[in-house]
């Protein structure tokens, strides 16, 4: 037992790494997962029941470690709007920095209706809009995440629409910063 435990270990750190290196979902095989974990087929079969499943587990710990790191940063010493702003940014920053498991993250995000990314700005709706009605906060979340997400899936169409270049700092900062100032607008 204890070596399938190694090897189920093996293929996530395995999947984690080929993530990691920008290797599109898509161009993984389930062969070259169990080549480079050093294990049989079968076993990513048994431990995860398919590819699919494999990757989402590998990027759900993933960006699960990478909004950690956001939140260690000292975000909350600033106005709500603010830490509106930067905490959008940073999000799009780590998602275009490991964009190959953003892709599947937001893609799984959008497939559950955003609701881990709005619940994580509800709270500073809440304090923004001075509003504790619940529902008009689930709603404005999704006006902005909604949009959000789509910039992070196809950046390339958006660079279009919004002649930037989100693959650019500086530019998809300032792009960002002005979604979330149109979005407040009057508030």
């Amino acid at each position: 037992m204890k070596e399938d435990i190694n090897a189920k270990e093996r293929i996530f750190e395995t999947t984690l790494r080929l993530l990691s290196n920008n290797k599109s979902a898509n161009q993984i095989t389930v062969r070259e997962i169990a080549s480079e974990a050093c294990v049989n087929v079968a076993l990513i079969n048994y431990h995860y029941q398919s590819k699919d499943n494999l990757l989402q587990l590998v990027v759900k710990h993933k960006m699960s470690d990478l909004i950690k790191e956001l939140y260690n940063d000292s975000v909350k010493e600033l106005h709500p709007r603010e830490q509106l702003k930067k905490l959008l940014i940073k999000t799009a920053d780590m998602g275009f920095d490991h964009y190959e498991i953003n892709k599947i993250a937001v893609e799984g995000e959008l497939r559950s209706g955003c609701i881990n990314s709005c619940n994580m700005i509800i709270p500073l709706l809440e304090i923004i809009f001075e509003d504790e009605n619940q529902e008009r906060n689930k709603i404005r979340a999704l006006q902005l995440m909604v949009p959000f997400h789509n910039i992070m899936l196809y950046p390339l169409t958006y660079n279009d629409y919004l002649n930037t270049d989100f693959f650019d700092y500086k530019k998809r900062a300032s792009v960002i910063t002005k979604m979330v100032d149109s979005f407040l607008e009057g508030v």
